[in-house]
């Protein structure tokens, strides 16, 4: 009986992981089949992982971004240089976008 009740426990915690990991890849709009095999492959890690990256994320959304005025990339001010045409980063080569 003992090993009944681990087996429900196990089926319990992988569809507590599906159904959160699903909420979290909505919300961070990811890809939510992906997310939904993660959790039931991996249960708890997935968790973690989902967290960890909107947690990541929520930290970059506060910097600035900028527009390479030369190929129309978008990304992050601290870089030093465009990723699209590999550009110096200077105020004559872009423009801030929010």
């Amino acid at each position: 009986m003992i090993g009944y009740d681990r087996t429900i426990l196990k089926i319990a915690e992988r569809l507590v992981s599906v159904v959160v990991c699903y909420f979290l890849a909505k919300r961070q709009n990811r890809n939510i089949g992906i997310a939904i095999a993660l959790g039931m492959a991996f249960g708890v890690l997935a968790l973690v992982y989902y967290l960890v990256i909107s947690a990541k994320r929520s930290h970059s959304e506060g910097a600035d971004y900028v527009k390479c005025k030369e190929c129309g990339e978008i990304f992050v001010d601290s870089k030093k240089f465009c990723p699209g045409c590999k550009r110096e980063a200077n105020y004559k080569t872009f423009e801030k976008v929010r």
